[in-house]
């Protein structure tokens, strides 16, 4: 059974019910670990005027793939001489590093076969005592919207992940 399993139609019963006591103009974004990162889901709240997601995204390799360019950028904060020279030398992964670093990436991607089209997604490429821990948030906010001009939160995608999406989940730890 999939943990997200109702989750599509308690969205349906639920927003309604806040636009009817907040109103049509105040924006909705539903928060979720990757497993609500599902199709139904998604291209629902899509179609819904206002209302907006931002979901954690499991890892795979073509993902972490994508991501290469950010640790190499990762690598470099805390050692570029290592960097250059593992790339002078032809290295297809950068050198493994001492201390903690992140950088984020804006991607563009699909699934190959559950969704229906190409989504954007944030990559955090962090190197923590020397190893790798990829991150990744899937989210239809652009921060274009009305409501999202000039906050923080929504200027880029490391603002997006650190701001809203863990944020938001560490809420969690204090209820």
């Amino acid at each position: 059974r999939d943990g997200s399993d109702g989750t599509l139609e308690a969205m349906q019963q639920i927003i309604p019910v806040i636009r009817e006591r907040f109103g049509k103009h105040t924006a909705i974004i539903v928060r979720g670990d990757s497993g609500f990162c599902r199709e139904p889901l998604m291209a629902w709240i899509e179609a819904q005027p206002g209302v907006h997601y931002i979901f954690g995204l499991a890892r795979n390799s073509r993902l972490e793939a994508m991501l290469e360019p950010a640790f190499w950028q990762s690598a470099a904060l805390l050692d570029e001489e290592a960097v250059l020279c593992a790339r002078a030398a032809g290295a297809h992964a950068p050198p493994a590093v001492e201390g903690t670093a992140r950088t984020f990436a804006e991607l563009r991607y699909r699934t190959q076969k559950s969704w229906s089209r190409e989504r954007r997604v944030i990559g955090k490429a962090e190197i923590t005592q020397g190893k790798r821990n990829p991150r990744y948030i899937v989210t239809d906010l652009t921060g274009d919207e009305p409501w999202a001009c000039g906050e923080a939160a929504f200027a880029d995608g490391r603002s997006l992940y650190e701001q809203l999406y863990c944020g938001r989940g560490d809420m969690e730890n204090r209820i």
